[in-house]
């Protein structure tokens, strides 16, 4: 009994130091075997994530400025480090965000990812160079040169503006017989203040280029004569205000029509022509008969004794006889010949 007891102690001391053992081993082993059954089951262990970089830019203008976030794409969101070498600048100094391209040279840029729970630290490395400037292509403009079309002059007459000489064919149509040496004064006329001319109307002027609405003298114009009028439709009032000069007629004859305006009159007869359209045409002055009788063959004047608007008192008015350049003063109420003539 006593040697039995010994030998089955030692037995279990021997049996509890090997189990003892084999407990450690098998432990460890089902430790293992769990992990890795985890891992392949989709327990909670994980294998890391790759930390990806996608650069944005390969070149950049000089001196163009863009933010680093736009440079480049991370998929991790772990700390970014930027650094660099070459001509390019980061800024600011510190925690930098902008990035500054250089004038000259490369740009290398360093950025560092810390990790980031799954996602593992990474380095990556960029060169970025400088772009070529855009070229700008000037296209030459051609010039087409078209000559111009000559320029054709045409010479005024002195019907239309141009100047005149005794006997050209005035603006009215009528014939000019005086040409001023310096400008005069012909109130109520077109030309006013500014006159250079005087024209007298054609011959047959009543007849041929009056309106049909005029009246005609008591003793009618023809083709080839002047007409013949009593000087106004008033012979025994005076009007005061008529002068004699040259410039004067149309004055006068407004006065001698605002006397009187009855029809078939010297002064209503010559204010009443419309020869070219004008409407400024009147009874000659004293001296404008003058001029007159001076070129009496270039206007083809052959009457006797023609009628003035200037009068001489209250039932006379002044009358010339044109064959010889006499000059009288004659009753108002004598049937004289009547030639208008206008200022320009």
């Amino acid at each position: 009994m006593s040697g039995w007891v010994p030998g089955a102690l030692r037995y279990l001391t021997v049996s509890h130091s090997y189990f003892r053992s084999f407990s450690i081993r098998s432990a460890v082993v089902l430790l293992l075997v769990g992990v890795f059954a985890g891992v392949t089951s989709g327990g909670s262990v994980s294998a890391s994530a790759s930390t990806k970089a996608t650069w944005k830019f390969s070149s950049l203008g000089a001196s163009q400025v863009v933010k680093l976030s736009a440079v480049v794409s991370v998929n991790s969101t772990g700390v970014k480090s930027w650094s660099k070498t070459g001509t390019c600048t980061l800024t600011p100094k510190r925690n930098p965000t902008n990035l500054t391209m250089g004038t000259t040279g490369l740009c290398k840029l360093t950025l560092k990812v810390a990790k980031s729970k799954k996602y593992l630290a990474k380095t990556f490395k960029k060169t970025i160079v400088l772009a070529a400037p855009a070229t700008t292509t000037v296209v030459p403009t051609t010039i087409v040169t078209v000559p111009a079309a000559p320029t054709t002059t045409i010479a005024l007459t002195c019907a239309t503006g141009g100047t005149c000489a005794v006997g050209n064919t005035g603006p009215g149509g009528g014939t000019v017989f005086y040409v001023a040496s310096s400008t005069f004064t012909s109130i109520g006329s077109a030309c006013n203040t500014a006159c250079k001319y005087l024209e007298a109307a054609p011959i047959g002027w009543i007849t041929s280029t009056t309106p049909e609405s005029q009246v005609n003298c008591s003793t009618p114009g023809t083709i080839s004569s002047d007409p013949k009028c009593e000087w106004s439709g008033n012979t025994s009032s005076a009007i005061g205000t008529t002068e004699t000069g040259i410039g004067t007629g149309y004055a006068n004859t407004s006065a001698m029509i605002a006397q009187s305006n009855t029809a078939g009159k010297a002064g209503t007869v010559a204010r009443a022509f419309r020869g070219g359209g004008k409407a400024d045409w009147y009874l000659p002055s004293h001296d404008e008969t003058h001029q007159m009788y001076v070129q009496k063959t270039t206007i083809g004047l052959t009457a006797d004794w023609c009628w003035s608007s200037s009068e001489s008192d209250a039932i006379g008015a002044w009358l010339r006889l044109i064959v010889d350049d006499y000059e009288t003063r004659t009753q108002k109420s004598y049937a004289g010949c009547v030639r208008p003539v206008r200022a320009f």
